[in-house]
C-alpha cells in the first residue's frame, strides 16, 4: 500500500474513532493509539509510522466491537495487536 493510501485509511479509522467518542464511547478504549501520538494529519511521518498507527487503532476499534457485539471474535483484535507490535519493532530497528 502506498503512503497516501495508508494515510487515507488512517483518516477513515480516526473518523470512526472520533464518531464513537462523540456517541459516548470512552477515550480510554483508544489509550494506546492516543499515546502513540501518530495522527492522520501528520503527513510528515513515515509510512511505517502510519502503518503502526493504523494497526494500533484497528486493534483498539476491533477490541471495542468485540466487547460490544458477540459476533466479532476477540482474536481479530489480538491479531491486529500482534501486527502492530511487529510494525513497532520494524519501525524501531529502521
Amino acid at each position: 500500500m502506498y503512503k497516501d493510501e495508508l494515510i487515507h485509511l488512517h483518516q477513515l479509522l480516526e473518523f470512526i474513532m472520533k464518531f464513537m467518542t462523540r456517541e459516548g464511547v470512552s477515550e480510554e478504549y483508544f489509550k494506546k493509539y492516543l499515546e502513540a501520538g501518530i495522527f492522520s494529519h501528520h503527513i510528515y511521518k513515515t509510512k511505517e509510522e502510519h502503518e503502526y498507527a493504523v494497526l494500533l487503532l484497528s486493534s483498539e476499534l476491533s477490541n471495542l466491537l468485540a466487547k460490544t457485539y458477540d459476533d466479532i471474535p476477540e482474536s481479530v483484535s489480538q491479531r491486529f495487536e500482534k501486527l502492530a507490535e511487529r510494525a513497532k519493532n520494524r519501525r524501531s530497528k529502521g
